[in-house]
């Protein structure tokens, strides 16, 4: 069932980072919107039959019809479960977490259904795209230059590529949410954190296109005011997200209405807790990866098909209403409402540098390829041993024409306690302008309590 990407051979991409790879050719970028999508997904399907082809008109896109042999379900169910007692038959269709949470728990199981393409972009994120694949340029791990508007590197040569795309794909021009934040005990108990996150995005907006260089290195700014529990509640904490390094990167601010003043909180990056998660989350886990790249060697090990959740609106369940009784349940998810389709996924391992602090040595990340929104991660501790499993449910926003994660989970396997995030309530309301996303107004709301 794995396979290598044919295309990935044919265009012969290197594995490893380095300035000794070669930059994209004129004869590779012809391929993208022939062979490849806009932003360099293979538009063919599998040999097997079992991921369809991309086709343009998502509406009349045929699901891979080979998979259904493999099940025997009514429209709408199901095609197959996988469970302990049929799992090495898709062995290769797995993440190590998968086939650890499926080992570990037998109330674990992953229903698969039939894999549906549905990712499209706008037009200017899809033509910019296709220019950047030969302007666009990698110093290090943290510096692109040269790229704009769309997806920087849509025939990567590194890992690190790779994960600039999903560092800088487009999310809409600005955005503000009420997100829930769920920590679950091996009981199915849960505490819940309650914040409002407001984002404005620099790079990937079309209202304000501005090439990355030395000088503009801006990607987004986000705002976030916790609102509930009471304990937390009135810490509010503002990034400014940037490309490259140290104090040329990510710069922070908190404050907190209790004690009305702000300062700089460097520590809100990297291997340092984000609040409210009780441990299971480092900064660097929120929206899957983000920040600097620089304490790990990146690379890029080729594709593979791979069991995603997709598709998945009906993940974010009953948080409308607050109410995610029907969500949570020990050691895991309710699986019912989880979704799975075989996608063919770009992957990128990580391996901590020598010299370098971090408590997870290894990641293995599982980008997929037609959105470029990483999926699942594979998290080891310095022993090697299996410390954490990522997993994003991806659904794709057809008006906002962008993949987004209904759901994000961090699976704790040593303590058998969980986190969900990213549920989303409504009430947020309207984005506010660029003034709000400063010191000083940070400063002022936190003075005024507001």
């Amino acid at each position: 069932m794995r396979t290598l990407s044919r295309a990935l051979l044919a265009l012969g991409l290197a594995v490893a980072a380095g300035p000794s790879v070669a930059a994209v050719t004129a004869e590779e970028s012809a391929a993208l919107g022939s062979t490849l999508t806009a932003v360099g997904a293979e538009r063919a399907g599998n040999a097997d039959g079992t991921i369809p082809p991309w086709a343009l008109d998502r509406e009349k896109q045929a699901p891979a019809g080979k998979l259904m042999e493999l099940g025997d379900a009514e429209p709408g169910a199901p095609m197959f479960v996988i469970t302990i007692d049929n799992m090495n038959r898709f062995r290769d269709w797995l993440t190590e977490g998968h086939m650890k949470l499926l080992q570990e728990y037998n109330t674990y199981s992953m229903q698969v259904y039939p894999s549906r393409r549905s990712v499209r972009w706008p037009e200017n994120i899809e033509k910019a795209s296709l220019l950047n694949a030969q302007r666009c340029k990698l110093a290090g791990s943290d510096d692109p230059a040269g790229c704009l508007l769309g997806f920087p590197f849509p025939i990567p040569k590194t890992g690190a590529e790779a994960i600039w795309n999903h560092k800088l794909r487009w999310r809409g021009e600005a955005l503000s949410r009420i997100n829930n934040n769920l920590v679950v005990d091996p009981k199915g108990q849960f505490q819940a954190t309650r914040v409002r996150e407001d984002f404005r995005f620099s790079y990937a907006n079309p209202a304000r296109p501005q090439a990355l260089d030395s000088v503009n290195r801006d990607i987004y700014q986000l705002a976030t005011q916790t609102l509930a529990p009471p304990r937390l509640a009135g810490t509010e904490l503002l990034i400014r997200e940037r490309t490259g390094t140290g104090t040329e990167g990510r710069t922070a601010w908190m404050g907190n209405q209790k004690q009305p003043r702000v300062r700089r909180e460097p520590s809100a990056c990297c291997d340092n807790f984000t609040p409210g998660a009780e441990g299971l989350q480092f900064y660097d886990q929120m929206d899957m990866f983000n920040g600097s790249l620089e304490r790990y060697s990146w690379k890029l090990a080729g594709k593979r098909e791979l069991l995603i959740p997709y598709n998945s609106q009906r993940s974010v369940l009953g948080a409308d209403k607050g109410d995610f009784s029907r969500l949570v349940k020990p050691w895991h998810i309710n699986q019912t409402w989880a979704r799975y389709e075989l996608h063919r996924v770009w992957v990128v391992e990580a391996a901590l540098k020598k010299g370098s602090a971090h408590p997870v040595r290894k990641r293995i990340f599982y980008i997929d390829e037609d959105s470029w929104q990483i999926a699942a991660v594979d998290l080891l501790d310095v022993y090697d041993q299996a410390y954490q499993f990522q997993e994003a449910h991806l659904s794709y926003d057809p008006q906002l024409k962008a993949t987004v994660a209904s759901a994000e989970l961090v699976y704790q396997f040593d303590i058998g306690r969980y986190l969900v995030s990213g549920l989303v309530s409504p009430g947020a309301g309207a984005p506010p302008s660029a003034e709000y996303f400063t010191p000083e107004a940070l400063q002022k709301r936190v003075r005024e309590g507001k």
